[in-house]
């Protein structure tokens, strides 16, 4: 039962003596580093490792702590090519309480890593948009809270800070706050509204003309 668990895992484990070599491993692990399975037995786990200094912090946690769990790693497959992996793993021992080493899982989180660096990335553009845009930029509830806006809002509307225009409440930046409620009442219906006239008032109640999107 544990044996057909072993191999048929979709997830790579392994067991390595304390040494640095690998006792055994499954079919998952085999594939995913791109060696045989019989080839990775007796192998220096250190064949694996980017940095093989890496190795030594892993033991060295490992150790101290019985386990590691969410331990990222870098991990380099046979042909060269660097993964992003995520460790759990614990420690073997002897009926005496003796290191034998040490077993676990591995997963493959390079897509992963990639996507999150893509979403920062993302978001980064998007904050430099929102932070530095000569347009008022804003986000709000339904209900008229403010969730954000930017410094050309403040501006704008004639606020001396941030600080200021945030404990206003949006229907007061309204020439006619009737006006805004049909605003929210089309972009329910249609999701959207582009380049919409409105009449907004500024602090010292100076009222401009303005389109919305």
């Amino acid at each position: 039962k544990f044996r057909r668990l072993f191999e048929q895992s979709i997830d790579p484990i392994y067991i390595s003596t304390r040494d640095g070599e690998f006792v055994e491993v499954n079919r998952a692990m085999s594939e995913l580093f791109g060696y045989d399975k019989d080839e990775m037995a007796g192998m220096d786990v250190r064949k694996i490792f980017v940095d093989p200094v890496d190795r030594e912090t892993y033991q060295q946690k490992i150790e101290r702590d019985g386990f590691v769990r969410n331990y990222e790693m870098r991990h380099r497959t046979r042909d060269g090519k660097e993964l992003d992996c995520m460790l759990a793993s614990v420690v073997r021992r002897d009926e005496n309480g003796y290191i034998l080493g040490y077993q676990g899982v591995i997963r493959d989180i390079t897509d992963l890593k990639r996507a999150e660096e893509a979403l920062r990335a993302s978001e980064e553009r998007y904050r430099e948009f929102f932070k530095n845009s000569r347009d008022a930029v804003f986000m709000t509830s339904f209900d008229g809270r403010w969730i954000d806006f930017n410094d050309a809002a403040v501006k704008m509307f004639g606020y001396d800070s941030r600080e200021d225009l945030s404990v206003v409440p949006i229907s007061h930046l309204y020439a006619d706050p009737e006006c805004r409620k049909a605003l929210i009442a089309l972009v329910e219906e249609r999701e959207y509204v582009r380049e919409y006239p409105m009449k907004l008032k500024r602090k010292d109640g100076t009222v401009f003309d303005t389109m919305i999107t």
